[in-house]
């Protein structure tokens, strides 16, 4: 039986399940969730860390997932500023301090 076919039926997957069908390591798939940058939800049940299975399957199918930590940082542009002004060399974005 392939792995595809034991999870068809089970809207929740385990960190291993996730891993094999993505072709990651359990560990990398472990770091990607402790680190926040996962493009999919992950919560935990009983104490285990479980996945939605339609939100691997979308994934997998190159679909776009909103409201997923990773997704934000993702599409956020490269610049830190996000409004795209960036301050002009030597001088800093953040607000000076009044001398005293």
């Amino acid at each position: 039986m392939s792995i595809t076919t034991s999870v068809a039926g089970k809207p929740l997957l385990s960190v291993e399940e996730v891993s094999i069908l993505l072709g990651q390591s359990r560990s990398s798939v472990y770091r990607s969730i402790q680190r926040g940058d996962l493009p999919l939800p992950a919560f935990r049940l009983n104490g285990r860390l479980r996945v939605p299975r339609r939100a691997v399957e979308r994934l997998l199918d190159g679909e776009v997932l909103i409201g997923t930590p990773a997704l934000a940082l993702a599409l956020a542009p490269s610049s830190p500023n996000l409004a795209g002004d960036e301050a002009p060399t030597g001088e800093s974005s953040s607000p000076s301090r009044a001398a005293g």
